[in-house]
């Protein structure tokens, strides 16, 4: 028998020669169980238990040259300065006991970040220009390398030196300041600066006047084409002393080119890692009888944890944003003195829970990434069980029964195809701690009779885990088919 296999098929044969042919009879086993959404706390605790808890694991920073021809998600961007150094575009990532630590901005990657960068002391010596509090270091004799294609040949390092006719190519995109300057006043209020052009810090009568406090970069891009436009928008506000620790704000947004006004999602269907956690209210219009999820329409407000400020206190009116597949923990502090403990237990134990679930609490997160708010059966309920609070004072100068932190558990699981993943959230629960007793520490100058009004601090803290709950499909093969052969009747004849 003579067989041509003009087919996309595998054609197997066994050793007797026998073959046979087969093709993807199992559709299953290439793709991840469908997950089941977690609505009730004993299942949210039963697939923690099966799938195994969090660790907070640090994220390898990739700072080398790319290979690639286009930008990738999470590539760091590459910039060339006018002196001819090559080097990544960066802000700070973090805040140290030295100050503000600079990263490379990773491409496609929005992110919110703040540090202090001024303490006190040391007004007088930042108060310079091209220091961390002046605009000028964020744009001025700088230029973004629009794709990785159009890197010089300088190693596999940043910092190296690029040919004198490589910053003025038309691969360099400049950054342009925003047109409008926003300035910060005394009450905290923004108004629009008197002046269009950045100016640099000036120190005068103990002021350092034209600081920057805020700092965003909004990218545009356009496919594998890369970035096509860089604008830089400044906050400025004037400090002294009085105004130190100094924190600053520095924010990355990206669009595509053109459509810079369009409202973000999370992912497209799956969350992508790095992006918000879309977290809303279920709200009912009772005209057109109906229920909706309430999104806020700024993505750093969905879902957050608190936040401090500058001097470690816990603050009112910033937060942190959680971001998907991202575990951290941030901590502030609340203050009591022994004379007034006793007396501010209750109070300060519900103010502590305002920080802890934020001043308007969600009570949904979208399964994906962009779950229309229409749909809410695709969102899912957080887990919120907030405790009562029993705060009372045994004896002066301890508080029992105390609040003193939450934990944010997300589990999510992959859906959809093995070779293209999409990870869905399918449970949310708010975990809170509690003290049986927090006391006064007799320490030092906390035990002078005559410091009984110091404060001392006491530290409360948020921290977010993500629970990988997939389940991989398992690959189903059927049994190698025997062969039946069988003679015919007269095969033997007239032997037999």
């Amino acid at each position: 028998m003579v067989f041509t296999n003009n087919t996309p098929y595998e054609v197997n044969t066994t050793a007797p020669g026998l073959f046979c042919i087969y093709d993807n009879n199992n559709q299953e086993a290439s793709y991840y169980k469908v997950p089941t959404l977690i609505s009730t706390d004993i299942a949210f605790e039963q697939n923690v238990s099966k799938y195994g808890s969090y660790s907070f694991e640090a994220v390898a920073t990739n700072t080398t040259t790319s290979n690639n021809s286009y930008y990738k998600s999470g590539d760091p961007i590459y910039a060339v300065y006018e002196i001819l150094a090559f080097d990544f575009l960066r802000l700070p990532l973090k805040s140290t006991s030295s100050g503000c630590v600079f990263g490379p901005v990773p491409y496609l990657y929005g992110q919110t970040a703040s540090c202090t960068s001024v303490r006190k002391g040391e007004l007088s010596s930042f108060c310079q220009p091209f220091s961390v509090i002046d605009a000028h270091m964020y744009f001025e004799n700088l230029k973004v390398i629009s794709t990785p294609e159009a890197l010089p040949s300088v190693g596999d390092n940043s910092n190296s030196t690029v040919p004198s006719s490589y910053y003025n190519s038309s691969f360099l995109i400049p950054i342009v300041v925003d047109s409008v300057l926003w300035c910060l006043n005394e009450t905290g209020y923004n108004y629009t600066c008197g002046f269009t052009t950045p100016p640099s810090p000036v120190f005068s009568g103990g002021v350092c006047q034209n600081a920057v406090r805020q700092v965003m970069y909004t990218i545009e891009y356009n496919g594998t084409k890369g970035i096509t436009a860089v604008k830089a928008s400044f906050t400025f506000q004037n400090i002294s002393e009085t105004n130190l620790p100094f924190m600053q704000s520095f924010q990355t947004n990206f669009f595509k080119d053109g459509e810079n006004s369009t409202f973000r999602l999370s992912g497209n269907p799956g969350y992508l890692e790095g992006e918000p956690v879309m977290a809303g209210n279920l709200s009912t219009n009772a005209t057109l009888d109906r229920v909706a999820i309430e999104l806020d329409s700024d993505r750093n407000n969905w879902m957050t944890i608190l936040s401090s400020s500058a001097d470690g206190a816990c603050s009112k009116t910033s937060r942190i944003p959680v971001l998907f597949k991202h575990e951290f923990r941030s901590g502030c502090f609340v203050s009591f003195s022994l004379q007034n403990m006793s007396d501010l237990c209750n109070q300060t134990a519900y103010e502590v829970l305002g920080y802890l679930r934020g001043p308007d609490p969600r009570s949904h997160v979208a399964s994906f990434g962009n779950t229309p708010v229409t749909s809410v059966g695709d969102w899912v309920k957080i887990i919120d069980n907030p405790p009562a609070l029993s705060v009372y004072s045994s004896s002066p100068g301890e508080c029992s029964n105390f609040i003193t932190g939450m934990n944010i558990q997300v589990i999510y699981a992959n859906a959809g195809t093995i070779n293209n993943p999409q990870p869905q959230i399918i449970g949310v629960k708010y975990d809170y701690i509690i003290q049986p007793t927090v006391r006064f520490q007799c320490v030092g100058p906390y035990c002078n009779p005559s410091t009984v009004d110091r404060p001392q601090r006491f530290e409360i803290s948020t921290s977010v885990s993500f629970v990988d709950a997939s389940d991989p499909s398992v690959g189903a093969f059927g049994v190698i088919p025997q062969a039946t052969a069988r003679l015919p009747e007269d095969f033997f004849y007239p032997l037999g």
